[in-house]
C-alpha cells in the first residue's frame, strides 16, 4: 500500500487476527476473521481518504502554479517582430529563435493581439513595469 496510515492499519488488523487465531484456534477463529475483515475495511477506507486528499493537494498546487506562470501577451513587438510577453511579476520577455528568452526586449512595433496590423512606434524603447495598466517606455 502506498500510504503509511493504511499500511499500518492493515498490519495492526493482521497482527490482531493472527494473535487471536494462535491463542485459541477453535474458539476465536470466526472472531479473528471478523476483526481482520474490519481492520482491512478500515485500512482500505483510510487509504482512499488519504489518496483523495493527496489528489486535492496536487490539484491546488497545479492550479496555483499555472496561474502564477501564465504570461500575458502585450501589444508590442521587438525589432524582429517577435511578441513581447509580460510575466505575473511585471517583467517582460520575448522568446528567441534558439528557445531562450530575452528579458530586456526593445519595443519597436505595436500590434493588437489577434490582428495583422503592425505599426512602427514613433519612439521605440524598453518596456518597464506597468503602472495602472499602462506600459511605460524608457
Amino acid at each position: 500500500m502506498p500510504f503509511p496510515i493504511a499500511a499500518a492499519a492493515l498490519m495492526a488488523a493482521r497482527t490482531a487476527a493472527t494473535t487471536a487465531a494462535a491463542a485459541a484456534p477453535g474458539m476465536f477463529k470466526s472472531g479473528a476473521k471478523k476483526a481482520f475483515s474490519a481492520g482491512k475495511q478500515y485500512a482500505v477506507s483510510a487509504g482512499k481518504l488519504a489518496a483523495e486528499e493527496a489528489r486535492g493537494l496536487a490539484r491546488n498546487i497545479v492550479a496555483n502554479t499555472t496561474a502564477r506562470a501564465a504570461a500575458k501577451a502585450t501589444n508590442f513587438l521587438d525589432a524582429q517582430k517577435r511578441r513581447i510577453y509580460e510575466t505575473a511579476t511585471g517583467s517582460y520577455y520575448t522568446n528567441t529563435r534558439n528557445g531562450n528568452r530575452n528579458y530586456r526586449p526593445r519595443a519597436v512595433y505595436e500590434n493588437v493581439v489577434g490582428t495583422r496590423n503592425v505599426n512602427k512606434l514613433n519612439k521605440p524603447g524598453y518596456l518597464t513595469k506597468t503602472y495602472n495598466n499602462v506600459n511605460r517606455f524608457y
